[in-house]
């Protein structure tokens, strides 16, 4: 399972298994869970597909990929339609921010929505291993959009890239490089206020934090290798703490300056998928394999 929430918070868009009776997609109000209208028609394959990509802007775009087809289309959150594929390809991750798409999969690259124009691509593309072809390289913007972060291209590092708005496509250095990341990644992010940097070990055996204006893991005693069977983050708004789902049905809440788990509860009985505050921060949404979307109150 897969969510993404509005930016005002009022509803959310989940992707599940597609089966005779629901669709891939599904919109619902928050934080009731009733159903709400749209998007339709869905753009995954209507039977077995299953939603692997689910990104949405702050504009309300929607970019979502299904395992079986991996074609990314980008579409309105609420209304759907036909939507449009601008990504060549497969596609295994992506991120919208306004109207930068970033895009791994058969390429790694950002796209500007609005202009149609190529802002950045991995050259040379860094080749998933040969046993696990959906490990690709990650990208994530940071959020003042003048950088962004891409890790998981086969060695321990993170590079972040100064993000050129204008030109043609810049093949700028590094403005820094970060050590001690997983080769490969299941997940990469920056908190809302830009303070830290999270990688998810793609076989969840590291979760790995940077602190700004660092280049070494931040707190490797407390997260590192000892923050394992972790499958999905989200950020709180404040940027000073984040829940990480765990493959065995628990959420764990950290304090990410000193590494203080503030809280840990087992909502789901298998591996929890997906995570999601709201903008106020007082509620985090959770899915999981075990098929269900829940929404509880954070203190």
């Amino acid at each position: 399972m897969a969510v993404a929430i509005n930016s005002d918070g009022a509803d959310v868009v989940a992707g599940q298994v597609a089966d005779d009776r629901h669709p891939a997609l599904s919109r619902w109000s928050v934080p009731g869970l009733s159903p709400l209208p749209g998007p339709d028609p869905c753009p995954l394959t209507p039977h077995g597909d299953i939603c692997n990509v689910l990104t949405r802007s702050e504009h309300g775009l929607l970019a979502v990929a299904g395992i079986r087809t991996q074609h990314l289309v980008v579409l309105d959150a609420a209304t759907g339609g036909t939507g449009t594929t601008p990504v060549e390809g497969h596609v295994l991750w992506a991120e919208l921010a306004g109207s930068l798409l970033a895009s791994s999969g058969t390429r790694t690259e950002i796209l500007d929505l609005a202009t149609n124009r190529l802002v950045w691509r991995q050259a040379p593309p860094a080749p998933p291993p040969p046993s696990h072809t959906n490990m690709v390289p990650l990208i994530t913007f940071r959020p003042d959009r003048r950088a962004f972060a891409v890790g998981g291209s086969g060695d321990p590092s993170v590079l972040v890239y100064p993000l050129t708005a204008a030109g043609p496509p810049h093949v700028a250095d590094p403005a820094a490089t970060l050590s001690g990341a997983p080769e490969r990644l299941r997940w990469l992010g920056f908190g809302p206020t830009g303070k830290y940097l999270i990688a998810v070990d793609a076989y969840a055996k590291r979760t790995v934090v940077w602190q700004s204006g660092e280049t070494e893991p931040h707190l490797e005693d407390v997260f590192g290798e000892n923050a394992d069977d972790h499958w999905c983050v989200a950020f709180h708004p404040d940027g000073e703490h984040c829940a990480l789902g765990m493959l065995f049905g628990y959420i764990n809440l950290y304090r990410l300056s000193d590494g203080e788990l503030v809280d840990s509860q087992q909502q789901h009985a298998s591996r929890v998928n997906t995570l999601a505050f709201t903008p106020d921060g007082s509620l985090l949404l959770s899915g999981g394999d075990d098929g269900k979307l829940l929404v509880w109150p954070v203190d």
